[in-house]
C-alpha cells in the first residue's frame, strides 16, 4: 500500500525508504505491489527464481516475503456478524452478534486512542485484544480494547523500531542515528 519495506502503519514513506536503503545497500532488490504465483526450484531444490502475476520472473539466490494481511472471514460468512475489511466489533471487541467476539488480524474495531475504525496485524495487538475479548465473555462488555503498538526487527545491522500508529506524513517524530 505504501509501496516501501515496511509499509502499513508501524513506519512512514520517509521510514520506510530508510529500511529499504539497508537491504538494497548489500545488492538485494525490493519488489513492491506483486504476488509471487510460484516458485522455481533447481535439480537439488533449492530456490532458483519467483515468477509473480504480472508474469515477471525474478531469479534469487534467497527469497524473503512480506504477504500483510490476507482477511479470510468465510468461518463468519454464514453467521450475522457483519463484516466490513474485517469483522466488525466495538471498543470492546463486541461483533454485531450478542456474546460474539473477535480478536487477532481480522478485527476491525473502534480504536478509543485513534478516534476511528482501525485493523492491526501485529502479534502484540493480536494477544492484548484476546485477553480483552476474554475478560469482556467473562465480565460483559466492561474492559476497552485500548493498544499503542509496536513494531522492531533488525533489517542486516541495522535496528528497526516504531512505537505507535502512523496515519500519514503530516505528523512524524523520528529519532536516526547514522542512517
Amino acid at each position: 500500500p505504501r509501496g516501501n519495506a515496511c509499509g502499513g502503519q508501524g513506519v512512514n514513506t520517509e521510514g520506510g525508504r530508510l529500511v529499504e536503503g539497508h537491504p538494497k545497500a548489500r545488492g538485494v532488490k525490493c519488489v513492491f505491489g506483486e504476488t509471487t504465483t510460484h516458485v522455481i526450484v533447481n535439480d537439488h531444490n533449492h530456490v532458483k527464481s519467483v515468477v509473480v502475476d504480472k508474469g515477471t520472473e525474478y531469479p534469487v539466490g534467497a527469497g524473503g516475503a512480506a504477504i500483510g494481511r490476507n482477511m479470510n472471514l468465510r468461518c463468519v460468512a454464514p453467521s450475522n456478524v457483519k463484516t466490513g475489511e474485517g469483522i466488525l466489533c466495538n471498543e470492546f471487541l463486541q461483533t454485531s452478534v450478542p456474546n460474539v467476539y473477535s480478536a487477532g488480524d481480522c478485527s476491525q474495531y473502534f480504536d478509543r486512542l485513534l478516534n476511528r475504525v482501525n485493523i492491526n496485524g501485529s502479534w502484540a495487538s493480536a494477544k492484548k485484544q484476546g485477553e480483552v475479548a476474554a475478560q469482556n465473555m467473562l465480565k460483559g462488555p466492561t474492559v476497552p480494547f485500548e493498544h499503542v503498538d509496536f513494531y522492531s526487527i533488525d533489517h542486516f545491522d541495522k535496528p528497526v523500531m516504531s512505537v505507535g500508529n502512523i496515519l500519514g506524513d503530516e505528523i512524524l517524530e523520528a529519532v536516526c542515528a547514522e542512517g
